[in-house]
């Protein structure tokens, strides 16, 4: 039997590593070069399972390896699905607050759709006690959102479902992430 490998996310680690490695200072690139003979260790597995067909495909550009998808499990009662939700002028974006996601292009974005269209609601669901160090960062965000969009912290998972079944538009401003989301 075959020990698949699992592969959550092969950043662009592989074709961009100098550039991304010069990047970090002193310990943190030992960590970098930790990681990375550990990552091109495990891209040599005989196979390969990934979390999505955005995955697979960063794999097979990046590294040249073919991945089987497995989504991950979303329990049914997280999703209500016997409810009926009246989708709304509603646009959400939902990860930590750090600046590699991008929020500050969620606000500006939300800004110049506002100015056409005053009924469209954006939030932002995002978690903050793991992000504490991004404190300056959600403050530069909350000054740039004020009356323009809601920043929600550290909501249950109930909430966040409920909001995200009645939102129209899913926006996500990180470039090359990967994100899992249901249609």
């Amino acid at each position: 039997m075959i020990s698949p490998t699992y592969v959550i996310y092969p950043s662009f680690i592989f074709t961009n590593r100098d550039s991304i490695r010069n990047n970090y200072k002193l310990i943190a690139k030992a960590y970098f070069d930790i990681n990375y003979k550990i990552l091109t260790k495990i891209v040599k597995a005989k196979r390969l399972i990934c979390s999505s067909k955005y995955i697979r495909n960063v794999a097979k550009s990046t590294i040249d390896q073919e991945c089987d998808v497995v989504y991950p499990p979303i329990l049914e009662d997280e999703l209500d699905l016997n409810s009926d939700y009246e989708k709304e002028n509603l646009v959400v974006g939902v990860g930590k607050f750090v600046e590699p996601k991008h929020w500050d292009e969620f606000i500006e974005i939300a800004k110049k759709v506002k100015e056409k269209r005053s009924d469209v609601e954006f939030k932002i669901i995002g978690g903050l006690n793991e992000a504490r160090s991004s404190m300056p960062y959600f403050r530069k965000l909350q000054e740039l959102s004020k009356g323009k969009v809601e920043l929600l912290t550290d909501v249950s998972e109930k909430e966040k479902w409920d909001i995200l079944k009645r939102a129209k538009v899913v926006l996500h401003c990180m470039r090359n992430d990967n994100v899992r989301m249901i249609t």
